[in-house]
């Protein structure tokens, strides 16, 4: 698994998860599906509303989904 150290980098990665997910059908159970939704602006203010504790969880959960089911 991918270790990211800083909370920029947790950042990057989850705006773009935010704008798509790489598995061809998005589980329903996703975090990120209502956010993905959302404009440009609002992405960038829910991250930016998040710990980084928080971001590092549902990055953990997406990189265990993703191994899941790829």
């Amino acid at each position: 698994m991918l270790h990211l150290i800083s909370e920029e980098e947790y950042k990057t990665k989850l705006i773009t998860l935010a704008y798509a997910c790489p598995l061809e059908h998005e589980p329903h159970h996703c975090p990120l599906k209502q956010v993905r939704e959302r404009n440009f602006s609002g992405k960038k203010q829910w991250i930016n509303s998040l710990s980084l504790p928080t971001k590092q969880t549902i990055y953990k959960y997406h990189m265990a989904c993703y191994a899941k089911n790829k």
